[in-house]
């Protein structure tokens, strides 16, 4: 396996833990606004400490790339960060996790433009046995039924994909931990006045589980910008579609449901696909 199947894998797998995280602090009382804002500056120490090993390889670059770091956070921050709480709040479970799979649409469109990345026929095949598949698994076969709050979820899908694209351009310059540190540090200070601003937030009603939630917001981070380092957007997106596989997964002993032969023709699909996009390096 390439390291940037291993290490999209393991951002995937973070990303699974963290909605199933949240949807739990949201069903007890917690808001989404004050989960964001909370997870967002617990995770303040460990970035500063990241940037100052290595901020030094700041000191030549050009301004627009400091633009661009800003912009990433923001995005990052403001967009995926606070819009996914509210799509998993207004958003139907199985709506939201079936139609933030569009994020490999919007990726591969854009990397086409922006990274000059090939829309090769293989990569529409292989989208689409993901996206079919992903709808089985979600959606047991049944008619998705779209509602008002479903915007949320393919907004954040969209930001998701310009954040694939943004990203993998400044790591070609300064690498992923610099990216990840100098985009948050850059926006931490425009997100806390915004969130602030905003008003509601309070002490998070569970503390150790939203350092938990912390910790897995960290490690999405960590791996899925490495993995960009070693493969393309398009790629590292693909993979990304194992996250509903491994909610699934979680959700047979931690919620006892159970997977029908439709789920499991779709799990099936996704990983068939998978396997498709790791060996043709798309």
């Amino acid at each position: 396996m390439s390291k940037g199947f291993i290490f999209t894998f393991l951002s995937a797998l973070s990303w699974a833990v963290q909605i199933l995280l949240i949807r739990y602090l949201l069903s007890n009382g917690e808001t989404a606004p004050n989960l964001a804002f909370w997870f967002t500056l617990l995770a303040t120490p460990y970035w500063i400490s990241t940037f100052t090993k290595h901020h030094s390889k700041l000191q030549n670059v050009k301004f627009s790339l400091w633009i661009l770091l800003l912009f990433i956070g923001l995005v990052n921050m403001i967009g995926v960060v606070f819009v996914e709480t509210l799509a998993l709040k207004f958003s139907p479970a199985v709506n939201f996790s079936f139609l933030i799979r569009t994020v490999i649409l919007f990726t591969i469109l854009l990397a086409s433009f922006f990274l000059h990345e090939i829309l090769s026929f293989k990569k529409v095949i292989l989208s689409s046995l993901i996206l079919i598949g992903s709808y089985l698994l979600i959606t047991q076969g049944q008619t998705l039924r779209l509602t008002s709050g479903d915007m949320f979820t393919l907004l954040e899908a969209f930001m998701l994909a310009v954040l694939n694209v943004t990203q993998k351009t400044a790591i070609t310059t300064i690498g992923p931990q610099l990216t990840a540190s100098g985009a948050f540090l850059s926006a931490i200070i425009p997100y806390s006045i915004f969130m602030l601003v905003r008003g509601g937030i309070m002490l998070p009603k569970f503390p150790l589980v939203t350092i938990l939630l912390t910790i897995t917001y960290i490690s999405i981070t960590r791996f899925k910008l490495t993995a960009l380092k070693h493969a393309s957007a398009s790629y590292v997106t693909m993979i990304f579609s194992f996250t509903p596989i491994f909610v699934s997964l979680f959700a047979i002993p931690l919620l006892g449901e159970t997977l029908t032969t439709i789920q499991i023709i779709g799990g099936i699909l996704i990983i068939l696909a998978g396997v498709g996009v790791e060996k043709l390096k798309i």
